[in-house]
Protein backbone atom coordinates (compact mmCIF):
# COMPACT_ATOMS: atom_id res chain seq x y z
CA UNK A 1 0.00 0.00 0.00
CA UNK A 2 1.76 3.65 -0.94
CA UNK A 3 1.90 5.93 1.66
CA UNK A 4 -1.30 8.29 -0.12
CA UNK A 5 -3.47 5.04 0.04
CA UNK A 6 -2.90 4.86 3.81
CA UNK A 7 -3.64 8.29 4.60
CA UNK A 8 -6.91 8.35 2.23
CA UNK A 9 -7.52 5.20 4.41
CA UNK A 10 -7.27 7.34 7.63
CA UNK A 11 -8.49 10.44 6.71
CA UNK A 12 -10.71 11.89 9.51
CA UNK A 13 -8.69 9.22 12.44
CA UNK A 14 -5.86 11.35 12.82
CA UNK A 15 -4.51 14.83 13.88
CA UNK A 16 -0.47 14.32 12.45
CA UNK A 17 1.01 12.16 9.71
CA UNK A 18 4.84 11.50 10.68
CA UNK A 19 6.59 9.51 8.31
CA UNK A 20 9.71 7.36 9.21
CA UNK A 21 12.51 5.53 7.70
CA UNK A 22 13.78 2.01 9.01
CA UNK A 23 12.98 -1.23 10.55
CA UNK A 24 9.94 -0.92 12.61
CA UNK A 25 8.57 1.27 14.96
CA UNK A 26 10.78 1.60 18.08
CA UNK A 27 13.42 4.35 18.92
CA UNK A 28 16.43 2.16 18.65
CA UNK A 29 15.47 0.54 14.59
CA UNK A 30 13.55 3.93 13.09
CA UNK A 31 14.12 7.71 12.12
CA UNK A 32 12.45 10.40 11.26
CA UNK A 33 11.90 11.23 7.53
CA UNK A 34 15.05 13.18 6.38
CA UNK A 35 14.17 16.66 5.54
CA UNK A 36 16.70 16.92 3.49
CA UNK A 37 14.19 14.61 1.04
CA UNK A 38 11.28 16.98 1.95
CA UNK A 39 8.44 17.29 4.40
CA UNK A 40 7.67 14.22 6.41
CA UNK A 41 5.00 15.41 8.88
CA UNK A 42 2.11 17.65 8.63
CA UNK A 43 -0.95 18.33 10.68
CA UNK A 44 -3.93 16.65 9.63
CA UNK A 45 -5.61 19.23 6.66
CA UNK A 46 -1.94 19.84 5.18
CA UNK A 47 -1.31 16.86 3.48
CA UNK A 48 -0.18 18.67 0.36
CA UNK A 49 2.86 19.43 2.81
CA UNK A 50 4.60 15.80 2.57
CA UNK A 51 6.80 14.61 0.13
CA UNK A 52 5.17 14.35 -2.87
CA UNK A 53 8.45 10.97 -3.97
CA UNK A 54 7.31 9.45 -0.31
CA UNK A 55 3.46 9.62 -1.29
CA UNK A 56 3.53 7.22 -4.23
CA UNK A 57 6.00 4.68 -2.26
CA UNK A 58 5.12 1.70 -0.95
CA UNK A 59 4.68 1.66 3.10
CA UNK A 60 6.27 -0.98 4.93
CA UNK A 61 4.30 -0.54 7.94
CA UNK A 62 1.96 1.67 9.58
CA UNK A 63 -0.08 2.09 12.87
CA UNK A 64 -2.62 4.73 13.71
CA UNK A 65 -1.18 5.67 17.20
CA UNK A 66 -2.18 7.16 20.69
CA UNK A 67 0.27 9.04 23.09
CA UNK A 68 0.79 6.62 25.00
CA UNK A 69 1.58 4.30 22.17
CA UNK A 70 3.94 6.84 20.74
CA UNK A 71 5.70 7.22 23.52
CA UNK A 72 6.24 3.75 24.43
CA UNK A 73 7.36 2.92 20.58
CA UNK A 74 8.94 6.32 18.65
CA UNK A 75 9.84 7.81 22.10
CA UNK A 76 10.76 4.66 23.76
CA UNK A 77 14.62 5.39 24.70
CA UNK A 78 14.21 9.14 24.40
CA UNK A 79 13.58 10.53 27.96
CA UNK A 80 10.77 12.40 26.11
CA UNK A 81 7.33 12.04 25.47
CA UNK A 82 4.78 13.61 23.58
CA UNK A 83 3.30 16.80 26.35
CA UNK A 84 7.06 17.74 25.85
CA UNK A 85 6.18 18.61 22.31
CA UNK A 86 2.83 20.06 23.48
CA UNK A 87 0.49 17.39 23.07
CA UNK A 88 -2.56 17.17 25.19
CA UNK A 89 -2.79 13.11 24.97
CA UNK A 90 -5.82 13.10 22.68
CA UNK A 91 -3.89 13.53 19.57
CA UNK A 92 -3.88 10.28 17.30
CA UNK A 93 -0.56 10.21 15.12
CA UNK A 94 -0.76 8.56 11.74
CA UNK A 95 2.96 6.77 11.69
CA UNK A 96 4.01 5.68 8.18
CA UNK A 97 7.17 3.48 7.56
CA UNK A 98 9.12 3.44 4.71
CA UNK A 99 12.20 1.17 3.75
CA UNK A 100 15.61 2.78 4.86
CA UNK A 101 16.23 1.53 1.13
CA UNK A 102 14.21 4.34 0.52
CA UNK A 103 16.97 7.43 1.48
CA UNK A 104 19.30 6.11 -0.63
CA UNK A 105 17.09 5.85 -4.16
CA UNK A 106 17.03 9.60 -3.36
CA UNK A 107 20.76 10.21 -3.87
Amino acid sequence: MTVKEIIERNKGKYDFIELFVGDHFHTDSCDSFDPKCGYGDCEKGQEERLNQIALTSEAKDWSLMDCDEYNNTILANCGTTTADYGYDGSEKILCILLERTYLLSLE
